[in-house]
């Protein structure tokens, strides 16, 4: 994951450094925003509440004095895990209600497909992301089977 987000990040300044014509060769400091990763996790392994991965440790070479390091802060945002974030960030909260309904209908003997097919159904009747669920339905169904 930092090395993903590593690279994400490098495309986002290179955008950024194009679209504010900066020169990156010069001898003047560049300032660029501030970057912050984080991970949501809602994979079925099991995880801590929340994880700091580096990039170093990906390194061949193990760096003792870090002089370049990237992280990747994890947020587990399976049942039991950081609900206080999930409290406070409302589609957050309903799109894990989404896919715990999905994993307690595969869970039943469902295909993947009835799963969230009576998923989505069952949100939408219960109003949890109805706007977004009527709108993107075809994308979540493929996004979730796939």
């Amino acid at each position: 994951m930092p090395l993903r987000g590593f690279m994400y990040f490098g495309q986002l300044y290179d955008q950024y450094i194009k679209v504010n014509e900066l020169n990156i060769y010069g001898r003047k400091l560049i300032k660029i925003p501030t970057p912050k990763y984080v991970v949501l996790y809602n994979g079925d392994a099991e995880a801590p509440a929340r994880e700091v991965l580096r990039l170093s440790d990906a390194f061949i070479n193990p760096v003792g004095d870090y002089n370049f390091e990237w992280t990747a802060e994890v947020l587990n945002i399976n049942p039991d895990r950081n609900e206080e974030l999930l409290e406070k960030c409302r589609p957050l909260a309903d799109y894990m209600f989404l896919v715990n309904v999905i994993r307690a209908n595969q869970k039943s003997g469902m295909t993947i497909e009835d799963a969230v097919h009576n998923a989505v159904k069952q949100c939408i009747e219960n109003g949890i992301m109805k706007e977004f669920l009527v709108k993107h339905e075809a994308e979540v169904y493929s996004l979730s089977i796939y």
